[in-house]
């Protein structure tokens, strides 16, 4: 008996072209077309295929086999595109099957490996883009563009770019003007701060002080 694959420890053993069928889903018909024509052939093969048991399948084989079936029965994988991507998925052995999940992209193949997604034909990486990593990113730095330096708390600046060179508290869009209306209306300094939650206490004094010494 000969085998493309030279057997060893990690065989743990082998099956008939009867439980091939039965196990991968594969007829025992396609197991033998497959075999003949070099798309799949069995790991253990006599050269007499008319001898019994002339051809048997190792439990790797297997598991290669039923995921062929599964992404050309149920991804809709072409068989063009199996014939390359079985190159991948043949030599593969216990380690290989425990560690790596396989993917189907607009009908390609992606081979994941330890958490590494390549595109099955090229080797090439797979660029992963977490929408969840750009949001929570992007809100961070929202964030941390509008965080006010300590320095700029109860303070009153003109800038011409502002709210068209109107003085604002320092590090923020907020006018003097609008906090005096609040001022004018009675609001409390606690009042004004529920409007305005990146004020601090000393802003709100430092527009009254203003008010109070103008």
């Amino acid at each position: 008996m000969t085998s493309s694959h030279c057997p060893d420890k990690r065989v743990i053993s082998a099956f008939t072209e009867n439980e091939a069928s039965s196990l991968t889903g594969i007829s025992q018909y396609q197991l033998r077309s497959w075999h003949n024509e070099g798309f799949f052939e069995a790991e253990f093969a006599e050269k007499n295929s008319r001898l019994p048991f002339s051809r048997m399948y190792s439990f790797d084989n297997l598991v290669a086999l039923r995921a062929l079936n599964k992404l050309r029965n149920d991804a809709g994988v072409t068989l063009q595109h199996l014939r390359e991507v079985k190159r991948k998925l043949k030599p593969m052995d216990n380690n290989d099957w425990g560690r790596k999940s396989i993917y189907v992209v607009n009908k390609k193949v992606v081979i994941e490996d330890s958490g590494a997604l390549t595109e099955a034909l090229s080797d090439q990486s797979v660029i992963e883009i977490s929408l969840r990593v750009i949001h929570d990113d992007l809100q961070a730095k929202v964030k941390k563009m509008r965080q006010r330096r300590s320095s700029a708390v109860g303070k009153i600046e003109h800038k011409r770019t502002v709210v068209r060179n109107k003085e604002t508290l320092s590090g923020t869009r907020v006018t003097v003007d609008t906090i005096l209306e609040f001022v004018n209306e009675g609001y409390s300094v606690e009042a004004i701060l529920s409007e305005y939650p990146a004020l601090k206490r000393a802003d709100i004094n430092a527009v009254i002080n203003q008010r109070t010494n103008a």
